[in-house]
């Protein structure tokens, strides 16, 4: 655990202390409020606040629970303002552990403290020095406990309370102490009919503490007015407050009071008077000259400008966005409106028919990726024309045929079954190469060519290339 720290500054005067309060401008929340506390104006330890108990005989405290030390030290610290005398022995501090109280200081009757070992089982040691009426004073504890349980507790009183040189200092021998580590630290406000105590600026940590701020408490004095006398400088008063130091030096006068702000001077010396007394604000200048009346008032609101005048109608305009004009006459009405529409245009004229759009369809493919380009090689047969030209004459006999009595061999048709496939089983027929017969019959006529001879040509030969899928 680190050092815990709360000034009461941030509270609010007469109001009660709570555990949500508690923190803040003050310091380390509390993490127990006990009784009757409350934040005070009446007696602080320098500016601020402090806390009372307004009751009378009631126990109140306020408390850090589970802020066990990482090592075996435990130390303590609290300003107390004693107002009156008690009766008896009256709670002042109090060290608890997880199995029970580990130590309990109490002011007694004569002012002194008495440091205890549980609640009041044994006095282990006792302050040589009175707590005075009226004033602050400091008191700081240090327990050094062992992981057994024995140790010894130490005492300082400071009667000059941000002094770092002790008025008292008691050690106790050592001794067992009850209630294992200790954990809680419990700071009693005492109260009865004939006196109290008010506490400020309480800490706890591994280490001995030392003043609140590191010092000394200064107050700042305001400049030295017209018709004092300066006093010579004995010592510097100094309290620490983090760094920003305050000390009661004179300084010397300089010649010339300027205030700077950004770049502009503003000097306590006559100036020669100006025929125009201007005012920069950033880019604009102000005068107390008047000047001459503009025809046309215009505010700027980014790239469009604002007029109170009317403004020429721009024939080429329109209802712009970003760096247009608006204005409030009509504008031409355009001839064709377009709506961009990825590649295609939607226009409100008619557009050109286009020439063709082909798509084609069967033997071509069409792919979102590249593919292997296969080059087929087609001859298209164009349509049959008859042809008027006279031809060769061929003439001929076939001659008698002979008779023969040989068997012609008998080809069959060949059945070839496939493997079995899962689906309709298919038979392959396949047929032999077919035989030509030759029979004996009449003498074969002539045959003569005749005026008109029917041929057939092959068309102009066609060539298309297509895209198909590759073939392994």
């Amino acid at each position: 655990m680190t050092t815990l720290t709360n000034s009461f500054n941030g509270g609010t005067a007469n109001a009660a202390i709570t555990v949500g309060n508690s923190g803040g401008a003050s310091g380390n929340a509390f993490t127990n409020i006990v009784g009757l506390a409350y934040y005070t104006t009446s007696f602080t330890h320098g500016p601020g606040l402090a806390v009372i108990n307004p009751g009378v005989d009631s126990d109140t405290h306020v408390d850090w629970q589970s802020a066990a030390m990482a090592g075996d030290v435990f130390c303590s610290r609290l300003y107390v303002y004693r107002t009156g005398s008690f009766t008896g022995f009256r709670a002042l501090f109090a060290l608890i552990g997880p199995t029970g109280i580990v130590s309990k200081a109490w002011i007694n009757s004569d002012n002194k403290i008495y440091v205890y070992t549980s609640s009041a089982t044994s006095n282990v040691a006792t302050t040589g020095t009175a707590i005075p009426a009226d004033q602050w004073v400091r008191i700081e504890f240090r327990y050094t406990i062992n992981s057994a349980g024995n140790g010894t507790v130490e005492v300082w009183t400071y009667i000059s309370a941000d002094s770092t040189t002790h008025t008292n200092y008691v050690s106790s021998a050592t001794v067992a102490w009850p209630g294992g580590k200790p954990s809680t630290a419990e700071f009693h406000v005492t109260s009865e009919s004939s006196g109290r105590v008010y506490l400020d600026d309480l800490a706890i940590g591994p280490t001995k503490l030392g003043p609140f701020g590191g010092g000394p408490i200064t107050r700042t004095v305001g400049q030295v007015g017209g018709g004092h006398q300066a006093l010579p400088v004995v010592q510097r008063k100094r309290r620490l407050l983090a760094q920003p130091v305050s000390q009661e030096t004179a300084t010397s006068i300089k010649s010339v009071h300027r205030r700077t702000v950004g770049t502009v001077g503003e000097a306590g010396a006559a100036q020669p008077i100006r025929p125009i007394k201007v005012r920069t604000v950033a880019a604009a200048a102000q005068t107390n000259a008047a000047t001459v009346v503009r025809p046309v008032r215009a505010r700027l609101v980014g790239q469009a400008r604002e007029g109170d005048d009317a403004e020429a109608v721009i024939v080429r305009g329109g209802r712009g966005v970003d760096a247009a004009v608006e204005t409030e006459s009509a504008l031409p009405i355009r001839a064709v409106k377009i709506y961009r529409v990825g590649q295609a245009t939607d226009v409100s004229a008619a557009l050109a028919a286009r020439p063709a759009r082909v798509r084609l369809l069967g033997t071509a493919f069409d792919r979102d990726q590249a593919a292997v380009v296969w080059k087929i090689h087609r001859r298209t047969l164009g349509t049959a024309g008859e042809h008027n030209l006279a031809g060769r004459l061929f003439t001929g006999t076939l001659g008698h045929a002979r008779t023969g009595e040989t068997a012609l061999p008998i080809t069959p048709l060949l059945h070839k079954s496939q493997p079995l496939k899962a689906g309709i089983i298919r038979t392959a027929w396949q047929a032999a190469t077919p035989t030509t017969r030759w029979e004996t019959g009449q003498p074969a006529p002539t045959w003569a060519a005749s005026t008109a001879r029917v041929t057939w040509s092959a068309g102009r030969r066609r060539i298309r290339w297509s895209a198909c899928s590759p073939h392994t």
